[in-house]
């Protein structure tokens, strides 16, 4: 077969010219043409790169150039912009699962369990914890020989700390020195003249890993007003009695009843030689006699248990006073009588009986 190109001729069963490399077009056959590039390399060589040609032939005539041609190969493309669509795809899955992540992250964060750290004291002292056990406020510490001016002088002051909301209290201190039971919780204004007074009750208990201090707390809210810690030692009038004092205001609770019991503190006993106060408008005045006769019959041993007991010449408050008792005195109980009356909000019948000097009333 003649090369159309170069007039070289080639065997029949060529499909491409030995001389050029022009494909050669057999009769008979559907060639599909594909442009040519040659390239010179070397010294008056030429290659051709151009790529290989796809005859569509008979059967007969394939099995004859199966082993001068190369099958084309097709490598397939995405189509354009499909690449960069996947990425984009991608690139948005990461941003939304980043986003999930810190959105989780985010509520985990502000619903975990916060662990605060209650502030303690670092000195020894009695202390007012706020409510949210963030800080802490001393309370001062005075003393008194007498609990009426120690109540008419913290009265009258301005006490602080004045918290509006209690939490708790922390005591810290060395339990050889102030003993949890020698404590008492009072407030200001119900201490009498006469020594008696309101306590309110309140729980204690350990601080954890603390042995020295005590955390103390109260059932119920306390209302306005003056309150104090206490440890009375002595007589009311004449000891030396300590307070830890505080005020609660603006907690909105005006109530002015105090859930507690009744405490009272003696006061100093006075001398046997001293004059005994009347009281009633009578200036009589006995001493208490030293034990100059015997115990009567069948009279049964009693001790007063008040100071300043009048004892009088009949069972009424009007009777002549013929006598004085002190606290702790010892009498003999001859008998009771039928007489009744009130005294300080308590009603009761008389007593008929004899000191140890032999006086009777």
């Amino acid at each position: 077969m003649i090369c159309p190109k170069c007039s070289t001729k080639n065997d029949d069963d060529y499909i491409f010219c030995v001389n050029c490399g022009e494909s050669i077009a057999v009769a008979g056959e559907k060639t599909e043409q594909f442009p040519s590039v040659s390239t010179l390399i070397g010294a008056g060589h030429i290659r051709s790169s151009a790529p290989p040609t796809a005859q569509f032939s008979s059967p007969a005539t394939e099995t004859r150039r199966d082993h001068l041609t190369i099958p084309p190969t097709f490598e397939h493309r995405p189509a354009k912009g499909s690449s960069a669509g996947w990425k984009i795809a991608g690139i948005a899955i990461c941003l939304i699962v980043i986003a999930g992540s810190a959105a989780i992250a985010a509520v985990v964060y502000f619903n975990r369990p916060v662990s605060q750290s209650e502030v303690l004291p670092d000195h020894l002292g009695l202390f007012v914890v706020d409510a949210d056990r963030r800080a802490i406020s001393e309370l001062s510490k005075r003393e008194f020989a007498n609990v009426k001016d120690g109540r008419d002088a913290m009265l009258k002051e301005s006490i602080t700390p004045s918290v509006q909301r209690v939490a708790d209290f922390v005591l810290y201190a060395d339990p050889g020195e102030t003993k949890i039971d020698d404590l008492k919780f009072v407030r200001l204004d119900s201490i009498k003249d006469e020594g008696s007074m309101q306590q309110i009750d309140f729980q204690a208990s350990l601080v954890e890993g603390k042995p020295a201090m005590k955390r103390l707390r109260f059932p119920n809210a306390l209302s306005n007003g003056k309150y104090a810690f206490a440890i009375f030692n002595g007589p009311f009038d004449e000891g030396k009695h300590k307070f830890w004092a505080f005020e609660v205001n603006g907690t909105g609770n005006s109530d002015t009843a105090i859930a507690g019991h009744e405490l009272t503190i003696a006061l100093k006993e006075k001398k046997p030689d001293e004059k005994q106060a009347a009281t009633n408008t009578s200036t009589e005045t006995q001493k208490i006699e030293k034990p100059t006769v015997e115990a009567p019959f069948g009279a049964r041993i009693a001790y007063c248990n008040a100071s300043d007991v009048v004892v009088r010449g009949a069972p009424s408050l009007t009777a002549r006073k013929v006598n004085g008792l002190r606290r702790g005195q010892k009498v003999y109980l001859l008998s009771y009588s039928d007489n009744y009356d009130n005294w300080n909000g308590v009603r009761a019948n008389w007593a008929y009986i004899q000191t140890e000097s032999g006086k009777r009333g």
